[in-house]
């Protein structure tokens, strides 16, 4: 099966590592994927796109292009017509709509929300979504697959505590928390994070915001960390979330997407309103496991959750499967 992965290009027309890793995923299942990305993010460009996607997909013959985020699957949509079946997969963003500062939605995430369920409706054989919430946010008449990402094990491996922090130049003393998101973007509610901190009154915990990193070097953060902390005002299924899981690393998350059901049950993780209170009364509880016990059972959540990228590559086949089916 030949599939071209659409997406918006994350740095020198490369596609995220997250979408590398599922293509990846896809290929050890036999699966020939290639990757078409979009450069550029204003109107220009996307229109750009659209004639360079047709132009390869006339020369080049793909069962199934898969788009990822809702303007992607617009352009995918335009690009490939009826020579190629398209997957739609909707991240979250596209979904929810982005957020401005005091969590109103935005003039472009109205826009990008409207446009994400256009596509669904009209261009898409098969739409996947990541949570169950996203689900209930899809026209009427599109039935979607819930179908969270996967974490690929291997790259997501649980190292000793001090081993990652010698990696890393960190204290062993040191009390971290880990903040795996962009500050800077209103959606991920940073401030709620830094008032839960000061909340805690702990003048021994750092609260250390990554993002942007391979991930091997995430990796290496969540086995170096005491506590993940996720503060978002929503998410699908929060990649994050299940890249600490697999590497073991305690978990504070405000309840969005299918973070309760993936935390579900794990001692050390815990899931809170959006209130700093709340939140750094869910730290103290975590940063003491932490110190105690160290290391969760979210790997073994996971794998009972068949959320490994191997199992998830071979759902998102059933898909393909199905959407050629229909032709």
């Amino acid at each position: 099966m030949n599939v071209l992965f659409v997406s918006r290009s994350r740095s020198k027309g490369m596609p995220s590592p997250l979408i590398l890793a599922q293509g990846e995923s896809l290929e050890s299942q036999g699966v020939n994927v290639q990757y078409y990305t979009i450069d550029g993010g204003g109107v220009a460009d996307y229109l750009k796109s659209v004639v360079h996607l047709r132009r390869k997909i006339s020369k080049e013959y793909f069962d199934v292009v898969h788009a990822h985020y809702g303007l992607s699957g617009l352009i995918a949509g335009l690009g490939c017509g009826r020579r190629s079946v398209l997957v739609l997969s909707l991240m979250g963003t596209d979904l929810y709509g982005k957020r401005k500062a005091d969590g109103r939605l935005s003039a472009v995430g109205i826009v990008v929300r409207a446009i994400s369920r256009i596509v669904a409706l009209i261009f898409s054989r098969e739409v996947i979504v990541k949570s169950e919430d996203m689900l209930a946010m899809l026209p009427d008449k599109v039935k979607g697959s819930v179908i969270p990402n996967g974490v690929n094990f291997d790259r997501f491996e649980c190292i000793g505590k001090s081993i990652a922090r010698k990696r890393l130049d960190l204290s062993p003393h040191q009390k971290v928390i880990l903040f795996p998101s962009d500050p800077s973007r209103p959606e991920k509610n940073y401030l709620l994070a830094q008032k839960s901190l000061q909340k805690l009154g702990d003048r021994s915990v750092a609260l250390i915001p990554i993002y942007n990193l391979s991930q091997s070097e995430l990796a290496q953060w969540y086995c170096a960390a005491d506590v993940m902390l996720l503060t978002s005002l929503y998410e699908g299924s929060p990649n994050v979330v299940k890249e600490a899981m697999a590497c073991r690393c305690p978990i504070v998350a405000t309840d969005v997407g299918d973070v309760s059901w993936l935390l579900e049950d794990i001692q050390g993780c815990f899931v809170v309103r959006q209130d700093a209170e709340d939140v750094a009364s869910a730290l103290e509880k975590a940063l003491a496991f932490a110190e105690n016990f160290d290391r969760t059972s979210g790997r073994e959540r996971l794998v009972s959750l068949k959320l490994d990228s191997l199992s998830v590559a071979s759902r998102l086949l059933d898909v393909y499967n199905r959407s050629l089916m229909k032709v």
